[in-house]
């Protein structure tokens, strides 16, 4: 016997002063804080002013990017990440002094996982903020209210490459930036500055947290300066993925490591690369998120590690059904009107970023869906992705449907389904107009359903909620 699993998403939208260690001596560039180990928090100090009752930095093992340990924001002196909002606010500053600079060009590069919020008009309240200042305007302080940043914040900042200088409601990311160090000012001060707004008394689940601080100067010369546009791309015969990257050092050194696992994740690491490329063996490479970093290496000298965050690495050929494999010979994607969902036979895939794509891949273990305030993972526990049907948009009203062609063997009889139905509900439209999941196994054969377990079928109008938040199983 042979089946297949139809899945059609229907949409009827409407518009709706604490010092870890002091030292000022002149730094060795580039500077690599991982803050695995005591030796690894040297210079970094942790200010707070003001109520006993606020958050602070502290340094420990409750969040961490890659290792085992970072620094972050925390309401019970560094047991969990966190951070508790009081009526006036307050201002936190982990800040590190960094000496014996020469004027010119450096690259800032560190890891970052903010919570916090913003105000009705998207203004971050509560959020992160970095400076590079310099020693001659003396050391970053703390502030007991939390209305407006330290003068220094606003003279100072840091901007990221790409554009942002507030960090609030953000998952793990690795953030790159340049910093300038001016002549006759050879020693500054870089600041991670946490605000809490103020006008309120909540305990909230994350503040910010910090891991892996770079900072490197950019040689003149060229030789030395972090690799840039890094790509990755697999070949056609499946063997592994192909990691390349734009510079002009003598050899290089890559490494990557998987970002979607609990335990403290394995780095493997790769030395003495004349190329600027590298392939990752699939066959000893376990499906998962994936950080992948290279840097330059001139003789002594080495730049800061440029990185490619998020990078999905999926062996298809090792599971029984290539679910995430919409071009495969046994993958349908549909979309088209209200009423025909197979109208259009085509992938539309935008990236699980984007509100038009219609079928598409989500695979960061720490991503909520924000239509549900949050409270949705994207990805179910335990499994390491899930596909998306249909788009976020509020109007033009459209169907879609993706189907999967799987033959049933001795050896692979069972087929199991994992669903989340996020709908969206107009009050005013009737039940048959509604936003609509249904999720069905067929017999191939007979276009027949093999049970009547074997569908499930949504409507938001008159959902219990209760009873169907979360991921379901059929």
């Amino acid at each position: 016997m042979k089946g297949y699993l139809r899945l059609c998403l229907l949409f009827a939208l409407s518009v709706a002063g604490c010092a870890v260690c002091g030292s000022v001596a002149a730094q060795r560039l580039p500077y690599n804080g991982s803050f695995e180990s005591q030796a690894d928090t040297a210079g970094w100090v942790f200010v707070e002013k003001g109520s006993s009752q606020q958050s602070g930095w502290r340094w420990g093992s409750a969040e961490r990017r890659a290792g085992a340990r970072s620094i972050y924001i925390s309401p019970d002196a560094g047991v969990s990440a966190g951070y508790v909002r009081t009526a006036l606010g307050y201002c936190v500053v982990a800040y590190k002094k960094f000496s014996g600079l020469q004027a010119g060009a450096y690259d800032l590069v560190f890891d970052c996982k903010s919570g916090g919020m913003a105000d009705a008009s998207g203004a971050m309240k509560d959020g992160l903020k970095v400076a590079w200042i310099p020693a001659s305007n003396g050391a970053p302080d703390a502030a007991s209210m939390g209305y407006s940043f330290p003068a220094y914040v606003t003279m100072y900042p840091v901007t990221s490459d790409d554009g942002r200088e507030e960090f609030y409601n953000i998952p793990w990311e690795n953030v790159q930036a340049t910093v300038n160090v001016l002549p006759n000012e050879p020693e500054y001060y870089l600041a991670f500055v946490w605000r809490t707004y103020g006008g309120g008394s909540e305990n909230l689940a994350m503040g910010a947290c910090i891991d892996n601080v770079q900072l490197g100067y950019r040689t003149a010369d060229g030789c030395a300066h972090r690799p840039t546009d890094i790509k990755v791309e697999r070949p056609d015969d499946g063997s592994g993925y192909v990691v390349s990257w734009t510079g002009m050092a003598e050899e290089y050194e890559f490494r990557y490591y998987r970002t979607n696992v609990e335990e403290e994740a394995k780095v493997t690491e790769v030395k003495g690369l004349t190329a600027s490329s590298y392939t990752i063996p699939i066959s000893s490479t376990p499906d998962g998120v994936y950080s992948l970093l290279v840097r330059s290496v001139c003789g002594e000298d080495t730049s800061v590690w440029s990185e490619l965050s998020d990078v999905f690495i999926y062996d298809g050929s090792t599971h029984c059904l290539d679910f995430l494999n919409f071009y495969s010979e046994n993958v349908e994607c549909t979309y088209g009107t209200f009423a025909d969902p197979y109208m259009t036979k085509e992938v539309k895939n935008y990236g699980y970023e984007s509100r038009n794509s219609v079928h598409t891949i989500h695979y960061r273990q720490d991503e909520y869906d924000v239509r549900t305030n949050s409270r949705l993972k994207t990805v179910p526990d335990g499994e390491i992705a899930s596909v998306r049907i249909g788009n976020w948009m509020e109007a033009p009203a459209i169907s879609s449907s993706i189907t999967y062609r799987y033959t049933v063997t001795d050896g692979a009889d069972v087929l199991k389904l994992s669903y989340a139905a996020v709908l969206q509900y107009a009050e005013s439209h009737p039940e048959d107009m509604q936003t609509r999941i249904i999720a069905e196994i067929l017999d191939a054969e007979t276009d027949t359903l093999l049970s009547e377990c074997t569908k499930s079928d949504f409507n938001a109008k008159g959902v219990d909620g209760d009873n169907v938040r979360n991921w379901h199983r059929i």
